[in-house]
């Protein structure tokens, strides 16, 4: 049991450590914004799985333009099924990569072993907005098969 334990606080500790996944940031307001988004998104598809809530849910449900916040989902296996570039659904989004090389999606996918399981990755992103490189922090949860995400520039906080 003590040896049990003892391997599972290492694997938490190797997983706190990797890339930028697993810890919290402070609850900063943006922060609070997209766990709020995020989580009110999860529990409708929870409840009524992702088709039937895309069919019945509204853009304002899963995107807050004024705070540059936009919910994206995506399968367990990195098919995209939501994102507010329409043209980017179907497409397997693992191979998607930070300015500096960071396999940001698969690291997600890796954190999120269990439904119900939450993560946060910091990454470096170009806007194309400001048209410049941001620092960039995504919260994401796991539903089911499902993965639902949201992310906030650091340097707006």
């Amino acid at each position: 049991m003590r040896r049990s334990m003892t391997v599972v606080l290492c694997l938490m500790l190797a997983v706190a450590s990797a890339g930028g996944a697993a810890e919290a940031p402070p609850m900063t307001p943006a922060a609070a914004k997209v766990v709020d988004l995020v989580n009110g998104m999860a529990k409708r598809v929870a409840r009524d799985g992702l088709d039937k809530t895309l069919r019945t849910s509204s853009v304002a449900d899963w995107t807050r333009p004024g705070a540059g916040l936009d919910i994206f989902a995506f399968e367990t296996n990195g098919t995209l099924r939501a994102q507010p570039n329409a043209g980017m659904v179907g497409h397997d989004i693992t191979p998607t990569k930070s300015v500096d090389g960071q396999a940001f999606i698969t690291e997600i996918i890796a954190a999120l072993t269990e439904p119900g399981a939450t993560t946060w990755i910091t990454y470096t992103r170009w806007d194309p907005k400001e048209k410049r490189v941001r620092p960039k922090r995504t919260y994401a949860r796991r539903v089911g098969l499902m993965i639902l995400a949201c992310g906030f520039y650091l340097d707006e906080v």
